[in-house]
């Protein structure tokens, strides 16, 4: 590695880091689906205030707007 390059962060962290940007607890992640062929997202599981929240999350644009219309 490169000095002053900061290590890629693993899809596990990445998770970490959008639950708790909502609000969720620290260490309650737990992911449920990872994203491999076929499966453009990443299903997890976290906990916020006791109660458990699903997260979909998806990495490169293209699978952006393949997620909003899911959601839609």
């Amino acid at each position: 590695m490169k000095e002053g390059y900061l290590p890629k962060e693993s899809t596990q962290q990445k998770i970490e880091r959008l639950a708790f940007h909502f609000g969720c607890e620290l260490g309650s992640v737990e992911i449920l689906r990872e994203a491999k062929v076929g499966k453009f997202f990443v299903i997890a599981e976290a906990k916020k205030d006791g109660v458990p929240k699903i997260i979909k999350a998806t990495g490169p644009g293209i699978n952006v707007g393949r997620l909003r219309n899911e959601s839609r």
